[in-house]
């Protein structure tokens, strides 16, 4: 078995925004009869009076006519008793935007994949937590039991299953593998697990954090495989399928000579192979999984260089990138 390498790239954007922190201020919110929203934000730089701030709806615009304060600890309810002018969120579709003070501003539609509809008697409610450096994660979704006024606490997190075969047949005890992009654990919530398949060839992976996944599958006697996802949602748990190839398993074979220089870099990156041991390939994805980059074992040679550019010759966004030949994992950041 040739391992795999999977090199992580993180590109930083060089452009500089102000108050970042208030993109993301509403935090839960129910139609139906109860017709309110919730604002909340931590940490929040900032005490802020939303007195004569703007909500928009889908009827309009209405203006916050009551003095509530914002702050990191605490979460205001904007509903109709505190504004004049239109104010209405319809059952099925709709938006919501927030117009706050100094020109802030945050803004939601539903459904989408990222926002669900509110069922009757339930609200749509955020996950939502600060990683630091590995970023924000954030996840909307139905909560049978409102929480305004309060932290939301009905996440259940997200969830991937599938099965494993070889030739049409289930793998038995196949160890499977699922790493987060990121590199931070936020307990009761997984950023990296290990399960077997069963029987049948199935596993389950569930209380994952919102973000992508690396899922690995191993076994004795066959080919490793592996598969990256795109971003999970609670709403939307995903089935990855895979189908081992039979072959005769060489933990020998590695590729600790293996480089990648500079880190971080700011427009090329410098990889360095060991000429007696040239992997079959090497790809680079983007974090959705889509490839941007492949050099074939023919045309691989001790050494690389990336410019940051796709198979068209396009540079590519600031972002998560990953450098493919096997299944350890270096990050590395482009500036």
């Amino acid at each position: 078995m040739m391992k795999l390498l999977i090199v992580i790239l993180i590109f930083f954007s060089l452009t500089l925004y102000s108050n970042p922190y208030i993109e993301r201020v509403i935090y839960e919110f129910e139609a139906d009869t109860a017709q309110k929203i919730e604002l909340h934000l931590h940490p929040l730089p900032d005490w802020y009076n939303l007195l004569n701030d703007s909500v928009i709806t889908f009827t309009g615009k209405g203006v916050i006519d009551t003095s509530l304060w914002l702050w990191d600890t605490n979460f205001v309810i904007i509903d109709n008793s505190v504004i004049t002018g239109e104010f209405y969120l319809p059952q099925d579709t709709g938006f919501i935007k927030i117009y706050l003070a100094q020109g802030l501003t945050d803004s939601i539609s539903y459904p989408n994949e990222d926002v669900p509809s509110p069922k009757p008697n339930f609200s749509v409610s955020k996950w939502y937590h600060d990683f630091g450096i590995d970023g924000i994660l954030e996840d909307w979704y139905i909560d049978s039991t409102p929480t305004f006024g309060f932290e939301n606490d009905d996440y259940k997190g997200c969830k991937i299953s599938g099965y494993v075969y070889s030739n049409d047949t289930p793998v038995n005890e196949a160890k499977v593998i699922a790493t987060a992009v990121i590199y931070s654990n936020f307990p009761p919530f997984y950023s990296n697990c290990t399960t077997f398949t069963s029987t049948d060839g199935f596993y389950l992976f569930d209380s994952l954090l919102p973000t992508n996944f690396w899922i690995k599958v191993e076994k004795e006697g066959f080919y490793p495989d592996s598969f990256l996802t795109n971003r999970l949602h609670s709403l939307n748990p995903i089935t990855v399928n895979f189908n081992l190839l039979t072959g005769i398993e060489d933990d020998k074979i590695s590729f600790k000579n293996f480089k990648v220089y500079p880190n971080p870099f700011f427009f090329q990156l410098n990889i360095i192979l060991d000429k007696n041991l040239l992997p079959p390939y090497i790809r680079i994805y983007d974090i959705s999984g889509r490839l941007i980059k492949e050099w074939k074992k023919e045309t691989l040679k001790e050494n690389l260089i990336w410019e940051g550019k796709d198979e068209n010759g396009e540079m590519v966004s600031s972002g998560i990138y990953f450098i493919h030949i096997g299944e350890k994992k270096v990050k590395v950041t482009k500036l």
